[in-house]
């Protein structure tokens, strides 16, 4: 662990302690989750992570607000959530949420999901688990919603998020962020690929993507195993 990282351990030891004397659990168990999200991104050993995670300050949470100009963000977005899909050749379709508080993976709140439906299509896909997601009323309320797509994943997903949460879809070609203006026309914004927000956004999104490929990985290996037992 570097000597970055052992001091922000340290930092954040020290604040689930203050927090439990104080008897304000919910915030310690978010310390908690911060820092089994600190421990996830060492234990993978992914060094690009690490850097894009060192950039993650409360100065950054403003440069979020400041560089993107969403109608809808008007505060630095604590919890962020992003989703991803995953399939082969339209089989075996899952969908995935990853969560950053504070900058930092928050593992415990990432969640799966299994898509079920008759067209073969990304956009319907993603809009059918974020309209699951928000069945979940007991799951906490993201600050900033990340969409792996572009203008068409935005486009049918926008109205299944409720008023007031705002919205941005990553492509991944150009690394253009989507959102809507509030005459719900399309703006396009391109960070340059060394910003420290888009390295953020990235990060996220590269998360989402890992967690919805382990996981498609496992149904793809039981869907396998069923199709053996039953050609036997």
């Amino acid at each position: 662990m570097s000597g970055q990282f052992i001091l922000l351990d340290k930092s954040l030891h020290q604040e689930i302690k203050k927090a439990i004397k104080d008897q304000e659990y919910e915030k310690a168990g978010d310390i908690k989750n911060q820092i089994d999200g600190l421990r996830h991104v060492l234990d993978t050993k992914d060094s690009s992570l690490l850097l894009k995670l060192s950039d993650a300050t409360d100065a950054l949470q403003y440069k979020i607000v400041n560089k993107l100009k969403h109608p809808l963000l008007k505060k630095p977005p604590v919890r962020i959530e992003c989703y991803d899909l995953a399939h082969l050749q339209g089989e075996n379709y899952v969908g995935s949420m990853a969560v950053f508080v504070k900058g930092a993976p928050s593992v415990s709140d990432y969640r799966h999901f299994h898509v079920h439906f008759p067209d073969r299509s990304d956009p319907i896909a993603m809009r059918q688990i974020i309209e699951r997601r928000f069945n979940h009323l007991e799951w906490k309320t993201p600050d900033l919603i990340i969409l792996d797509g572009g203008i068409p994943q935005l486009s049918i997903v926008h109205s299944a998020i409720p008023q007031g949460i705002p919205v941005i879809a990553l492509a991944k070609k150009k690394e253009t962020i989507h959102f809507f203006d509030q005459e719900r026309h399309v703006v396009s914004v391109n960070l340059p690929l060394e910003d420290p927000v888009l390295n953020l956004f990235r990060s996220i999104r590269d998360e989402a993507h890992r967690f919805a490929n382990t996981f498609h990985k496992k149904q793809r290996q039981k869907s396998l195993i069923g199709e053996y037992t039953k050609s036997r």
